[in-house]
């Protein structure tokens, strides 16, 4: 893979992609890593956070925060999948991104255990209930709704993958993911992927699906505890 970068330390933007995260994130209080995280996203570019600790939530909502700043209320069409490999996880991530109260946007939770009736009235019926922005899910269920085509992603810009490493290790996701993937168009989709560690087949999962010039940013524990 080109455009690797080997530590958060070595991130290298643009002077326009810094001013945009000036301009843009200027309300956020960022952190100096999560402006590392935000700063390609906004910039339309394919990411990979690999961080050797746990994640901290600073990390998830620099990430949602500048994907929610991608889209546009007034298409009533999903324009964002994250994706979780559990259910507590997807339900925290919907949790988090609805504290943001961004005006205009609508969530919804795509897990086992929530109506499937309900999501398909929402999807189909836009025009009853107002548009859906966001799917925030399971790999399982999303990949289950878009096989029976209640979830359209022609409109789709990107797609977040959290823990990437756990789908295809212990949650053993892998082809789940990779249908749900080959469903999309991935050719014009910003793809932003965080991992914990990468297991052979998580890394070539990532060969293969980020774009060659994406960003890469590691992040060590010293690093994380010095970013306060």
């Amino acid at each position: 893979m080109t455009g690797r970068i080997e530590s958060s330390g070595d991130v290298q933007v643009s002077t326009s992609q810094q001013r945009m995260s000036r301009v843009s994130l200027s309300t956020c209080n960022f952190t100096q890593l999560q402006l590392r995280v935000a700063t390609p996203i906004l910039a339309g570019q394919d990411l990979h956070v690999n961080a050797i600790s746990a994640f901290d939530t600073k990390f998830h909502r620099a990430a949602f925060v500048s994907i929610l700043r991608l889209l546009d209320p007034s298409v009533t069409a999903v324009q964002a999948l994250i994706l979780a490999p559990a259910r507590d996880q997807a339900q925290r991530i919907y949790t988090e991104i609805r504290r943001e109260d961004f005006p205009g946007f609508r969530a919804h939770l795509c897990i086992g255990g929530t109506s499937v009736r309900e999501t398909y009235e929402l999807l189909t019926k836009p025009g009853q209930h107002g548009a859906v922005h966001i799917i925030i899910g399971t790999v399982g269920r999303v990949e289950d709704l878009i096989r029976r085509e209640i979830l359209k992603v022609d409109q789709l810009k990107v797609v977040f993958v959290d823990e990437l490493d756990d789908i295809f290790g212990f949650r053993d996701l892998g082809l789940p993911l990779r249908s749900l993937f080959a469903a999309l168009h991935r050719e014009r989709l910003q793809k932003i992927f965080f991992t914990i560690t990468l297991i052979p087949e998580s890394r070539k999962f990532c060969e293969q699906m980020l774009a060659k010039e994406h960003t890469m940013l590691r992040v060590g524990r010293d690093e994380l505890r010095g970013d306060e």
